[in-house]
Parts: structure tokens; C-alpha cells; sequence
């Protein structure tokens, strides 16, 4: 994604933290619950900001069905052989059985709109909301997140041809299917829009005088999501805490490094019967940035940035060797969509900010596990003081 950031610059605001883009990765099944925003800045803003973005992000996973024996002992059977290897032995035990299925395709576009209010000297307040397009993000509108983009770098610079199988079925087309145990769906098709719900955050920063003089910063983080699709009505609460350490070379040159763990508690009040998008119902986080500034002069400066988002998995790890995975195997990764459901998400971005009475910044996620959801992401944003 790319991503920029408006932000007054006077005050000294500009060192104030790391401004950190709206870095959430657009995995599809994520889109519908909350999450916990980690924050890397160190002083609430002197003025209310608005902050909107926007972000592209390429989704490919294949359908898969996941299959769950309610009989134990075939259970226990079938956990003794490789996960790739149980589907054909599962078809030798007709019994009853619980079901998952999932598939997604396609570009989502995520607009989102943030306001930050500072309450007190070390007290901020946060509301939030996004919109999520469903496209196929074909050229020109979708670059580096199209199909045929990344296509065209698979073939010709990394990945070999088709290693995904992506040109099997249509190529900028997008849907998002998913039926949890309970026999409960989503079926999205080309061009659906939804608004998940309303984020609500808030802020605490922490002045210690012995870690202040080592430039040494605290946070904490309490953060809320009330749910509003029909999908999944429910209430969501997390919370976080955050270190980071500057360091000043001169007068223009500024290292940052900062880590923030947070963890998330899905469904705390339900308000009618949702899709049960991660059986996880526990999630913790972390997130890990290392920032270079320079001050150009008072009020300008430029910044890179690395990140890494560290999400735990959506379905409990545990699950794994009870479940039956079956899918069309044209490539070795045929899998992946249900599989990763298991497995934890890791993602890195590399962030660039040019700010002056304005603070831009754009940034390119990527997963290097290949979980493809997303495959790759960019934005951009802005945050303005009013």
C-alpha cells in the first residue's frame, strides 16, 4: 500500500514518535472483526487531525474445504498421516462431519478515515471507520496489486510461470466465499462494498524522567471495534503497550526503534448469531518499527521505515491435525487459502514520509510466508490538523 500522513509540524510535533501509516493487513476474513492499532508515537496531537487513506491489496486463494469427522477415532486416525495425504483416506470412512470453505480473489480497496483527539497532556483519543471494495483491479487503477502485474513479475524476474495457478481461472476477478462449521456464509461478489464497523482507541503516554532523559518512551493502548454487518454484529476489545527508543546523531539525523505487543479479544457482547470468522477468538499481536529522520529544517522532514506485523493465526494451530484439507491441486500451493487460516501471519513494509506542514508517506506491504492474503499491498494517506 501507500500511504500518507498530513501532521502539523510545528512544536517539534515532526520527532514526536514514529508516524506509523494505517499498516493493517487486508486479509479478507480480517475485514469483518476487529483489531488492535498499534501506536508508536510518544504525545497526543496539539489539534484534532483527520487521517484518511487508501489501499490496494491483492487477494488469490483457491477454493478450499476443510473437513472435521465428528467421530474421534477417525479423527485420531487420520492426525497420523501428512495433512496432504488424509483426503483420500478420509473417503474411505463415510460418517458425519463438520465443514470449512473458503475462497478469495480479487483487489480490495480500503478507504479509511481516522480522527485523533487529544484529551490531556498524555491522554488521546482515536475514532475511526473503513470501507472495503471488493474490485478486480485490473490496470491502470491497480498497478503493483494486479494480476497481470504480478503475473508478468513472476514470469520474468521471480517465481517462475504461473506458480500460483492464478491463470487457470479468470484473471481480475473477485469474490469472497466462506462457510464456517456452523454452516454460516458470506458469499461477496465483484464490486460488493461494505463499512465493517467503527474503531474507537485510546491513548496513554507515559513520561518516566529517568527513561525520558535516556530518550526512552511508554505507551498503553486501549482499544474497541463495534461490529456492524450483518454478518458480524458483535462488540471486540483489546489492549497494547509500546516502547520505543530514539536516538540523535547531530543536529538533522534521528534513529527510532520501537516494538508494541497488544492482544485482541473478539465477541465480547454478540448481538445476533455472526459467521464465525476466527475460531481464534484470542489474538495477539506485535508489531516491531525501525525509523532513520532527517530534519531538513524546522518544520520539514523526510523518514524510511521498516515494520513488522506479527498476527497470531485466525483458527487455533491446535485444529490443525484434525482437519482434512481437499482443493483443486494444480500447483503445490493449492492449499494455502485453509492452511494459513492455522498458522500465524507475518508481514514487512517499507514506509516512506516526506513531511513539512503536511506529513505524506507511502509504503509496500509483502508476506514473505505466501500466504497471498494479501500477496502485496500498497497505500497512501493523510493526516491534516483541523
Amino acid at each position: 500500500m501507500f500511504l500518507t500522513h498530513v501532521v502539523k509540524a510545528s512544536d517539534t510535533t515532526v520527532i514526536k514518535g514514529s508516524y506509523k501509516p494505517f499498516l493493517l493487513p487486508s486479509h479478507p476474513l480480517a475485514q469483518f472483526i476487529g483489531y488492535v492499532q498499534h501506536n508508536f508515537r510518544t504525545a497526543p496531537v496539539q489539534k484534532i487531525t483527520l487521517h484518511a487513506g487508501l489501499n490496494n491489496a491483492n487477494i488469490w486463494q483457491p477454493k478450499v474445504l476443510g473437513y472435521l469427522p465428528h467421530d474421534a477415532k477417525v479423527t485420531q486416525l487420520l492426525s497420523q498421516f501428512p495433512w496432504h495425504k488424509r483426503d483420500s483416506i478420509f473417503q474411505g470412512f463415510p460418517q458425519q462431519y463438520d465443514s470449512t470453505v473458503y475462497a478469495a480473489d480479487g483487489v480490495t480497496r480500503t478507504l479509511y478515515v481516522h480522527t485523533r483527539i487529544r484529551l490531556s497532556k498524555r491522554d488521546e483519543m482515536e475514532v475511526g471507520f473503513k470501507g472495503v471494495l471488493f474490485s478486480g483491479g485490473s490496470l491502470p487503477t491497480a498497478f503493483v496489486t494486479s494480476d497481470e502485474f504480478i503475473e508478468w513479475f513472476h514470469s520474468n524476474i521471480a517465481g517462475g510461470k504461473d506458480p500460483f495457478a492464478r491463470k487457470r481461472y479468470n484473471l481480475n476477478d473477485a469474490y469472497l466465499y466462506y462457510k464456517d462449521r456452523e454452516g454460516r456464509e458470506i458469499n461477496l461478489s465483484k464490486n460488493a462494498f461494505i463499512i465493517p464497523g467503527i474503531q474507537l482507541h485510546y491513548y496513554r503516554y507515559c513520561h518516566h524522567q529517568k527513561l525520558s532523559k535516556r530518550n526512552i518512551q511508554l505507551g498503553f493502548g486501549v482499544h474497541t471495534s463495534f461490529n456492524t454487518t450483518s454478518f458480524n454484529r458483535s462488540f471486540d476489545g483489546g489492549i497494547s503497550t509500546n516502547i520505543q527508543k530514539q536516538f540523535k546523531y547531530g543536529a538533522k539525523h534521528y534513529f527510532t526503534l520501537g516494538a508494541s505487543v497488544g492482544v485482541l479479544q473478539q465477541k465480547i457482547i454478540t448481538l445476533k448469531q455472526s459467521v464465525d470468522f476466527s475460531r481464534n477468538h484470542t489474538l495477539k499481536s506485535v508489531e516491531a518499527i525501525f525509523e532513520y529522520r532527517k530534519m531538513l529544517h524546522a518544520e520539514k522532514f523526510r523518514s524510511l521505515g521498516l515494520h513488522f506485523n506479527y498476527i497470531d493465526p485466525y483458527h487455533p494451530a491446535r485444529e490443525f491435525d484434525n482437519i482434512t484439507p481437499v482443493g483443486n491441486r494444480l500447483t503445490s500451493h493449492w492449499h494455502l487459502g485453509l492452511t494459513h487460516l492455522y498458522r500465524n501471519s507475518q508481514y514487512w513494509s517499507l514506509i516512506y514520509t516526506l513531511g513539512n506542514q503536511w506529513i505524506w508517506s507511502i509504503y509496500i506491504l509483502e508476506d514473505f510466508k505466501v500466504n497471498n492474503a494479501p500477496d502485496i499491498q500498497t497505500g497512501i494517506s493523510v493526516e491534516i490538523p483541523l
